[in-house]
């Protein structure tokens, strides 16, 4: 989250919305409550309830190498705020997990510099590399 200099003590907010891939930056100004920028109603649904220091738990997809599943989802081992959250997905565009893992198995540590550790949600098997007969 950006704010963007004002004369005023409330500033707008530059939101870059998460509830579709078109992925909107839009401006919101809480004093007026005027949104700009959504292509779709859910941007402004998002925008109403977007709270910038909402700490949570959060959730991220990688991809995995030799798994049974293309991608698996990693959550944070603590509730994080947003400017941690956006550190991370950074972090995490290059990275792959290689199968297996196990449930609840610390997958990377101090992502991006954050102190934060991501942990597995599911099992991932890997791949079987029994080979059936005439796959040669």
């Amino acid at each position: 989250m950006m704010k963007l200099p004002q004369h005023d003590s409330a500033a707008s907010l530059i939101i870059v919305c998460k509830a579709c891939t078109a992925k909107c930056r839009m401006v919101f100004e809480p004093e007026s409550g005027n949104l700009k920028g959504n292509k779709c109603p859910r941007g402004e649904a998002f925008a109403k309830a977007y709270h910038p220091d909402a700490v949570k738990i959060r959730t991220y997809l990688v991809p995995v190498e030799n798994g049974h599943m293309k991608r698996m989802a990693l959550r944070t081992e603590v509730p994080i705020g947003e400017s941690l959250s956006e550190i991370i997905e950074a972090a995490l565009k290059p990275a792959a997990v290689k199968a297996p893992v196990e449930a609840g198995a610390t997958v990377f540590r101090n992502v991006g510099g954050s102190g934060v550790d991501l942990i597995a949600t599911r099992k991932m098997p890997a791949r079987s590399s029994v080979k059936t007969p005439g796959s040669d």
